[in-house]
């Protein structure tokens, strides 16, 4: 899950506004605190993982000019644990407790592992023989698999339609046994 909707800055309860310093801050540099949040938020829910892991905490993972656009050079350390841990609780929607912890030192993504993979085929089938015989099909299958738990579905869906004398009066549409979309079956036509 994504942060919540709308702007870190204003999801704060005024106590909290005090505790994580955010009242000390200009309204520019509060515009950019909420798109390093925003940002952050983005990166986190979607790691990539060729990438070393990302510091447990918020204030921690920003480079040296980040924290100073932001104002956050202007917090105490008191302050800037609380805005951590206010990050943390934002990225998450408002998880509380063991995941999150006031230090940062529990921050795990919001979400991760391998994103879910998706593949599909498409194929239209068209033919015609001698007498005017004539068949048209189509087929469709998708599978999503998730990698993450193992586990995967798929669905297809054929179909064929013919008229006429074929392949010597008798019709026969689809593959070979086993081949696919079609499977082992084949489609006889009047």
């Amino acid at each position: 899950m994504l942060a919540q909707e709308g702007r870190f800055s204003q999801s704060l309860a005024p106590a909290d506004e005090a505790a994580a310093g955010i009242l000390k801050l200009s309204p520019d540099q509060l515009a950019v605190l909420d798109a390093l949040v925003r940002r952050d938020a983005r990166i986190n829910a979607f790691p990539d993982p060729s990438q070393p892991a990302p510091a447990p905490r918020f204030s921690q993972r920003l480079l040296t000019a980040e924290r100073q656009s932001a104002g956050l050079t202007l917090l105490t350390d008191a302050e800037s644990t609380k805005l951590d841990a206010a990050v943390a609780r934002f990225e998450s929607g408002g998880r509380s407790g063991e995941q999150l912890s006031t230090s940062g030192e529990n921050w795990r993504p919001v979400a991760g592992g391998p994103a879910l993979e998706v593949h599909g085929t498409v194929s239209l089938t068209v033919g015609a023989g001698r007498g005017g015989a004539s068949f048209m099909g189509g087929a469709m299958a998708v599978s999503v698999a998730d990698p993450a738990h193992g586990i995967a579905l798929s669905a297809g869906y054929a179909e064929m339609h013919g008229k006429g004398p074929l392949l010597g009066g008798r019709g026969y549409c689809g593959g070979l046994p086993g081949e696919y979309p079609f499977g082992p079956g084949s489609w006889w036509l009047p």
